[in-house]
């Protein structure tokens, strides 16, 4: 990928559900662009990993990812509290 980077064929390169670690080595050999990762109010893990700072201080954008099987938005009571907004299709 960082050659495919270097000739200009790759504009962008990114990574998804990475460690520290794991970026920090990537970044040893190419620039890392954009990073999808799971992170809500429900889920912290990137802020105690220091994966954010390490975001921060490389200026790499954060991908917010969302598990098909997180149903918080799709709950009735959030879904009630849209009616007034969506009507009753919700």
């Amino acid at each position: 990928m960082k050659q495919l980077q270097d000739e200009g064929k790759v504009k962008y390169l990114g990574m998804s559900e990475c460690s520290p670690e794991s970026l920090e080595r990537a970044l040893k050999i190419a620039r890392i662009d954009a990073v999808q990762i799971e992170y809500s109010p429900w889920e912290t893990g990137p802020e105690r990993s220091g994966l954010l700072d390490l975001l921060r201080k490389h200026k790499i954008s954060l991908v917010r990812s969302i598990p098909q099987t997180d149903n918080t938005l799709a709950s009735e009571n959030f879904c009630r509290s849209l009616t007034p907004l969506l009507g009753e299709e919700c």
